[in-house]
């Protein structure tokens, strides 16, 4: 089972009109800055890592079941107290709609328990019934902290981690990039592997950038880091030493999970680029609330590594003058 189908990436069909018009192709220079985009691991001569898309929404899914379970978890008390003798209970006389709340409780609390054990535990959730979108988050809250893609600009090769634990790896001039549009006018740049006819769609992978644009604007926040992995690979050397300020801050996540703190820093950072104040404010204790959820989803993921055949490969040379990682922070702008 391939990376698209887990995602729900229709494959095994052809390129389709959209997907014609909005190609993407690496040797054009596009219009949109280079910029890491909260979503490089780490970088240097040999090769490129970055997170998945869905980096920034882990342990949603976590969080709103958990928050769902905590309501309806006084439903279910309300009808326990019932039960129970005055002055610690209701001693019977608990009025009608408590009797209502409280049974409507126990349903979903025991719904709602369930599902976050499984979502914890990595087991498949039966929402399909449900938006698209929603059913990729419940598949993400549990598996691997991210599934990183390194893009090796030497050998030429691409590696992506998929959520079923395996390694796709293909040649970069043999993956046709283009835009695709998810629901809610939410766009991201994806990467399509094709069969030998250059029509048959294979397999698929997004990259870690998506934004919100309508057809026949500007869209160069939408590119933005296409055109930083575009430059890293097409580019010179003195490509790649230009693009070290555009990194920003790096996700430290390489041999080691997130502290609470940082996915906050993550999911705060996120929400709110480029926003005005007011946006900042509300999100501030938000994204609180949505990190403890995320971080739980972390504690009960698996931290991804490569193996020796790949890291081999993807070498890196001593005393690399472009490296920037968790150790080797990229200079300031």
């Amino acid at each position: 089972m391939g990376y698209g189908s887990i995602y729900g990436y229709q494959v095994n069909r052809k390129l389709t009109e959209e997907e014609k018009k909005y190609h993407l192709n690496p040797k054009e220079k596009s219009k949109s800055p280079p910029m890491g985009s909260l979503s490089i691991i780490k970088m240097n001569s040999t090769f490129l890592e970055c997170v998945d898309r869905f980096f920034d929404d882990k342990g949603f899914l976590t969080t709103l079941a958990g928050m769902i379970l905590g309501i309806f978890a006084v439903g279910a008390i309300m009808m326990i107290l019932a039960f129970i003798p005055s002055p610690v209970g209701f001693g019977g006389e608990m009025p009608i709609w408590g009797y209502f709340v409280g049974t409507v409780g126990l349903v979903f609390c025991w719904f709602f328990g369930s599902l976050l054990f499984k979502l914890l535990k990595w087991e498949t959730v039966g929402l399909t019934a449900m938006d698209k979108t929603i059913n990729k988050r419940v598949k993400f809250s549990a598996g691997f902290t991210h599934y990183p893609i390194r893009f090796n600009r030497k050998n030429r090769k691409v590696y992506v981690h998929q959520l079923n634990g395996k390694i796709f790896v293909t040649k970069w001039e043999d993956i046709y990039f283009t835009l695709h549009k998810e629901a809610r006018a939410e766009w991201v740049v994806r990467g399509l592997i094709l069969d030998d006819d250059g029509e048959t769609v294979l397999d698929a992978f997004d990259l870690p950038h998506t934004d919100n644009w309508v057809d026949g604007r500007e869209r160069q926040t939408l590119t933005i880091f296409w055109e930083f992995v575009r430059r890293y690979m097409e580019g010179d050397d003195n490509d790649v030493r230009k693009l070290l300020p555009e990194i920003g801050r790096t996700m430290n996540v390489s041999n080691r999970k997130e502290t609470f703190w940082e996915g906050y820093k993550t999911m705060l950072d996120n929400a709110t680029a480029g926003g005005p104040l007011l946006l900042i404010l509300i999100n501030i204790p938000l994204m609180f609330g949505y990190s403890i959820g995320r971080k739980i989803a972390m504690m009960c993921n698996t931290i991804p590594d490569w193996p020796a055949r790949i890291e081999a490969e993807c070498a890196i040379e001593p005393n690399d003058p472009y490296l920037v990682d968790e150790t080797h922070p990229p200079p300031a702008l």
